[in-house]
């Protein structure tokens, strides 16, 4: 059985997502709250510090999280185009669907708090 597209694009949106989500709960649970997280995918996966590089590296959380939300979204968003009497017109229809909200909420709350996170690192070592 082959998934619907909106299914798919679910899925791969929550794939995308998840290494920027897991590692805002690992650094809020290590270094907000105090306490060793159970799972840290991150030491289990990577071993040596290159590999930990590249699963942490700005482009692969930053741009995880943002592909994760415009994925989620071309499954609820249906846009159509055209043109009548020389007039372009541009309509765009939602069709909600629980997981693809929920996955592009939290995506977009993912990429805000790490893009937030970014500038103030950055700002504060100049």
């Amino acid at each position: 059985m082959i998934p619907k597209k909106s299914h798919l694009l679910t899925a791969i949106g929550w794939l995308f997502l998840l290494p920027a989500i897991l590692f805002v709960y690992v650094n809020v649970m290590r270094y907000e709250i105090g306490i060793e997280p159970w799972v840290d995918p991150f030491r289990w996966f990577a071993a040596d510090s290159l590999t930990r590089q590249i699963l942490m590296s700005p482009m692969l959380l930053l741009g995880g999280s943002l592909l994760g939300v415009v994925l989620n979204l071309f499954a609820v968003l249906k846009l159509r185009a055209q043109k009548t009497d020389g007039e372009f017109c541009l309509t765009a229809s939602i069709k909600p669907r629980l997981w693809n909200v929920v996955a592009g909420a939290t995506g977009a709350l993912v990429f805000m708090v790490l893009f937030g996170y970014a500038i103030v690192e950055n700002i504060g070592h100049h």
